[in-house]
């Protein structure tokens, strides 16, 4: 449906929003998402490939986004500023929704990896891990409940902030630089939010070590 001659009613940004208009279309019911996915696709696309490393994943990652920011562009309009905060870029809003999807993936992706793992190559003349003694497997077995006890305690025993922190961080290995993107806070409040998540994690694991 063409806008000439309709008059578009101002839309849900902020006045300096760069996207104002083009938002106020979408949420006119005008075809004009595929400008977005074209405007956008490009840089998302790179910034996936630094979380995901792998650009069929970005590409599925960066699909996603956009198909959940068009089925809830209207919820972007009935946004307002929070917590004295300006109200959000409509740029902005898509990069959360991106970066919230790259996590998910990113997360996921490393606790198959991290649980399963590939088995590292046999050494020339020398047999394969799978016919590792019972004293190996053990010690693999006892990794793993460490790895699945400390990931319990960041989801379950941490306050939010520091959970949130302690999982990109310690989990999903983010830097703090990134961390502190994802979730919007300075690098300042990411270091501090790690430093005492981690020594509660250190005083639950002792506590586990005392009841074992």
């Amino acid at each position: 449906m063409s806008t000439e001659g309709y008059l578009i009613p101002p839309g849900p940004c902020r006045p300096d929003d760069p996207d104002a208009k083009l938002v106020a279309m979408m949420v006119a019911g005008e075809l004009a998402f595929e400008k977005v996915v074209g405007q956008y696709t490009g840089p998302f696309l790179r910034r996936g490939d630094r979380f995901l490393g792998e650009r069929a994943d970005s590409e599925e990652a960066v699909q996603a986004t956009f198909n959940n920011a068009h089925r809830k562009i209207l919820q972007f309009r009935a946004q307002t500023a929070v917590e004295g905060r300006p109200r959000p870029t409509f740029l902005t809003w898509l990069r959360r929704i991106l970066d919230n999807e790259l996590l998910r993936r990113r997360t996921r992706k490393f606790r198959e990896d991290k649980v399963v793992g590939p088995m590292p190559p046999p050494v020339d003349g020398e047999e394969p891990a799978v016919l590792a003694g019972p004293r190996s497997l053990e010690e693999e077995h006892e990794k793993h409940r460490e790895y699945i006890a400390t990931v319990s305690d960041i989801e379950n025993q941490l306050p939010k902030q520091q959970s949130r922190v302690c999982n990109l961080v310690m989990l999903v290995q983010l830097t703090h630089q990134e961390t502190a993107e994802v979730l919007g806070m300075t690098v300042g409040a990411v270091a501090t939010n790690l430093c005492r998540g981690t020594a509660r994690l250190k005083e639950l694991a002792l506590e586990r070590q005392r009841r074992a």
